[in-house]
């Protein structure tokens, strides 16, 4: 086992939070979004396209470089909170730089007052070349909120 593997599964437990791959309730709500960070398994760095709609607005436009990882941990970056603290209907659409098509979630499908994302490049058996993909996980854990917006986005 590389040593980024166990790193990476100590910080998911130590998270605190309830991260899971997609899944949903049956009920729709509205909640906030909370933090959204990247974390790349790639040992190279990528620039990942990121849309973020609240009630059918888009609230977030960008393209942050995540950081590249290696054997010891995982790279990535952490988005500016510009959709800041409104309850809405969220959807986040990306997609990386090596891919052409979306990924896209819905943050109606979860029954929670606030919903955290972790885009992640790659996996924790992603390779030196290999092509990674682009999965969403979320969590309910209260303590990644976006209590106010960065100073990029009162600009």
């Amino acid at each position: 086992m590389r040593r980024r593997h166990l790193l990476v599964s100590l910080a998911v437990t130590a998270s605190g939070g309830c991260l899971s791959l997609g899944g949903s309730s049956s009920t729709s709500s509205t909640s906030k979004l909370g933090e959204v960070s990247i974390v790349n398994h790639d040992y190279e760095p990528h620039r990942v396209e990121v849309s973020v709609e609240r009630d059918g607005n888009q609230v977030y436009r960008g393209e942050p470089e995540a950081t590249a990882g290696d054997d010891v941990s995982p790279g990535g970056v952490v988005l500016p909170c510009e959709w800041g603290t409104e309850v809405g209907e969220y959807v986040v659409q990306a997609r990386i730089d090596t891919r052409t098509d979306w990924k896209s979630i819905a943050l109606t499908d979860y029954d929670a007052d606030m919903i955290s994302l972790m885009l992640s490049i790659g996996d924790v058996n992603t390779d030196r070349g290999d092509d990674p993909g682009l999965s969403f996980w979320t969590t309910s854990n209260a303590n990644e909120s976006c209590e106010s917006p960065t100073e990029t986005s009162k600009s």
